[in-house]
């Protein structure tokens, strides 16, 4: 069994705004919406999703936002961000990206 490929690693761009941990795999559209709504209760955050899908968009206080999921970073933001290997479950993060 190979727990790891690295041509199935989803590197995103380390530039993101936001990011959390989902308590629950997102396995498809509905998951992830759940998952936003957990987080923005969680965090007390104003959050309303535009468009339902698998790299869902968002708005939180009026900007726009792209979801993604990714590989969880390690490192520190302001310094390097470096991609920690989510063996041998794949496990994703959410990554929130402002769209200009």
């Amino acid at each position: 069994m190979k727990l790891f490929n690295p041509n199935t690693m989803k590197l995103l761009d380390p530039n993101y705004d936001l990011y959390f941990e989902p308590v629950e795999p997102i396995i498809n559209s509905n998951d992830f919406t759940n998952e936003l709504f957990r987080y923005a209760n969680n965090e007390n955050i104003n959050l309303v999703i535009i468009e339902e899908s698998m790299e869902p968009l968002i708005r939180i206080d009026n900007i726009k936002y792209s979801c993604k999921l990714g590989e969880p970073y390690g490192g520190m933001k302001k310094l390097y961000k470096m991609p920690i290997l989510s063996l041998p479950f794949e496990y994703k993060w959410v990554y929130i990206y402002k769209i200009d």
